[in-house]
């Protein structure tokens, strides 16, 4: 998830993010990634998740924006997830 962190922080410098843990009682550092971004940050947003899909070998991957939950599943093009990410985070 760290490494997922970096390349968002670098695709849009405005957004700050922190790996929580989905259970407090679980010995597991946690699989979530929350991010705090403005608007204008969600294209860079979007390239920055596809290109780390790709480079992850296209992984499965949920993406929550408020109440609305899109799951991307793995093996899409970087083009299709690209815009799937997009609409997720509100910025398409």
């Amino acid at each position: 998830m760290q490494d997922l962190a970096r390349v968002l922080e670098q695709a849009a410098p405005d957004v700050r993010s922190r790996v929580a843990r989905v259970d407090a009682d679980s010995q597991d550092l946690g699989t979530t990634l929350v991010l705090l971004a403005g608007t204008p940050a969600a294209l860079a947003l979007a390239k920055g998740i596809a290109g780390w899909l790709i480079k992850a070998g296209r992984p499965a991957i949920e993406i929550t924006c408020g109440k609305t939950r899109v799951v991307i599943e793995k093996g899409l093009s970087e083009e299709v997830t690209r815009e799937i990410a997009l609409k997720a985070i509100g910025g398409g």
